[in-house]
C-alpha cells in the first residue's frame, strides 16, 4: 500500500472528477466527506454515522508543504487608477446636474 513521503501514513490515490490526483487517507473515518465512485472522488456533506474517506491534506502534518503556491494578480496599470478617478469625477458632475 502507498505511503505519504511525508509522514509515511497509508494512503490510496483516487481522481478529482476534474482528473487531477489527490492523497486519501487509505482509512474509512467518521466525519470524512470524501465518497470514491468508479476511483473518482467526489466532495460530500459530512454525514453522522457515515464513515468516507478523508483528503490526506486535511491530516497530513506536513501538508502545506506539498502546496503549490497561489499566483499574485498582477496589480492594475498606473493608468487604470486615473481613469476610475475620472468615472467617479463624471458620476459625481451627473449626480449634481440631477440635484
Amino acid at each position: 500500500m502507498p505511503v505519504c513521503s511525508s509522514c509515511r501514513q497509508a494512503i490510496i490515490w483516487a481522481q478529482t472528477p476534474r482528473g487531477k490526483n489527490i492523497p486519501l487517507d487509505a482509512e474509512l473515518v467518521d466525519g470524512g466527506n470524501i465518497e470514491l465512485r468508479a476511483g473518482i472522488a467526489f466532495v460530500e456533506p459530512p454525514e453522522p454515522g457515515t464513515r468516507r474517506y478523508r483528503s490526506h491534506f486535511a491530516s497530513c502534518p506536513r501538508a502545506g508543504s506539498f502546496r503549490k503556491p497561489r499566483p499574485r494578480p498582477e496589480p492594475p496599470p498606473p493608468e487604470a487608477g486615473e481613469m476610475v478617478q475620472r468615472l467617479k469625477e463624471r458620476s459625481l458632475q451627473k449626480e449634481k446636474g440631477r440635484s
